[in-house]
């Protein structure tokens, strides 16, 4: 795989793993590329599908559909010898089967993994293969995956947001870093699936306190006291990123219904937030759970 070369961006690209201007790859011209993909050295992105030939002068968004979702990917023809009769796939079919391939190189490593925590994930994913390809069909014929997402991502976003709505379990950062794929980005993409898959529209900020604390093992009595607090607190405005802030909240919430103490070095363990930041929103929040 070559590093490519200097590729120019539509004014309206948005990374596919929605990761911040100043480290995405595509707009700080961290990439590689092979005959047919350009590929994000950040995120992963399969950028390939997105741009075209430019001449010399970069590359372009291409026009045609060069995403991940080309019909190569769906098609499963059966010939038959007796008249060579060929038969085709409706649009399901072939979006059933792509979410499958999708699971299968998520799964099928993670199965064969010396990790045990790696192993189970496999498992689990094994044991909901079919609720999570019917959840991906539903998005896809709604066109929420942007284009040249590849179909390991959209998997994993899909499984991200079972384990976090539907089926509540700890995908662990091991889990993120076995697959090469970026834990934040992956979990944002996977809140707005929901939303999308559900219709929720609830504040956003209610959303990141019930994923996290289904995440961080908090009880649903805790999580839900949470919530409501939240709403009727109207605490003030923290600059920092709202899933920190949903992280301290469901804590402290944590602390003082069932007295076990806010450790910030064992919750950024188990969250991609830093200790320190965690303890300056603390502090911050605090007052409202005298």
């Amino acid at each position: 795989m070559n590093t490519s070369e200097q590729f120019e961006l539509p004014t309206d690209f948005e990374c596919p793993a929605d990761i911040p201007d100043s480290t995405c790859g595509a707009k700080n011209n961290k990439t590689a590329e092979t005959e047919s993909n350009v590929v994000c050295l950040v995120c992963d992105a399969v950028l390939g599908g997105l741009f075209e030939e430019k001449g010399q002068d970069g590359m372009q968004f291409a026009q045609g559909e060069e995403s991940d979702d080309d019909e190569g990917d769906f098609k499963d023809e059966v010939t038959v010898s007796e008249g060579d009769v060929t038969f085709s796939q409706t649009p399901e079919q072939e979006a059933e089967g792509f979410a499958m391939k999708g699971l299968d190189n998520i799964k099928n490593p993670a199965m064969t993994s010396e990790d045990p925590d790696i192993r189970a994930f496999g498992e689990w994913i094994q044991e909901r293969r079919f609720q999570l390809r019917d959840i991906y069909v539903v998005l896809r014929f709604r066109d929420f995956f942007s284009t040249g997402i590849t179909k390991e991502r959209r998997m994993m976003i899909i499984v991200v947001m079972y384990a976090t709505y539907r089926e509540p379990f700890n995908i662990k950062k091991e889990v993120f870093d076995f697959l090469n794929m970026p834990e934040q980005g992956i979990r944002r993409l996977a809140d707005r699936a929901y939303e999308d898959y559900t219709g929720d529209t609830q504040s956003r900020m209610l959303m990141h306190i019930r994923s996290y604390g289904k995440r961080l093992g908090i009880g649903e009595e805790v999580i839900t006291a949470a919530v409501e607090y939240w709403d009727s607190a109207d605490p003030v405005y923290v600059p920092v990123d709202e899933q920190v802030r949903a992280v301290v909240w469901v804590m402290l919430m944590n602390q003082k219904l069932t007295g076990k103490k806010f450790n910030k070095a064992e919750t950024a363990r188990n969250t991609p937030f830093d200790a320190r930041t965690l303890s300056k929103v603390a502090k911050k929040y605090e007052v409202y759970f005298e």
